[in-house]
């Protein structure tokens, strides 16, 4: 996993939450009892944001779809890049591949779906 230097001089931005934010994070908590305190974290700015969640994490998506977040997965991701012209399809098969490699359960119909097109 990149350094988060090296993630936010790419672009990223660290955010912050409020105090209140942080209690509706323990009130997640406790009605969600399989995400972590990190990813509830995230949900709770993808919310307040009205931005897309992005997980693979199955309790994530879960919760997020019952709080109205608007919830992605890498594929998904990685089909706006191709269809955005940012990576080619192969770019796409070949990180696809990469992740497999490492461990990732990726939903295989949709991996070899991507993989064919190439």
């Amino acid at each position: 996993m990149p350094e988060g230097d090296l993630l936010v001089s790419s672009g990223l931005r660290v955010q912050e939450l409020s105090g209140s934010q942080v209690l509706t994070v323990l009130d997640f908590a406790e009605r969600y009892a399989r995400p972590s305190r990190e990813d509830l974290f995230a949900l709770v700015l993808a919310r307040d944001l009205n931005a897309v969640l992005l997980t693979g994490d199955a309790s994530l998506r879960d919760a997020a779809e019952n709080e109205g977040v608007r919830v992605h997965g890498v594929i998904w991701l990685l089909d706006l890049m191709v269809g955005h012209g940012i990576i080619n399809k192969m770019d796409r098969a070949t990180s696809l591949k990469l992740m497999l490699r490492c461990g990732s359960r990726l939903p295989c119909d949709e991996v070899r779906a991507r993989l064919d097109e190439v």
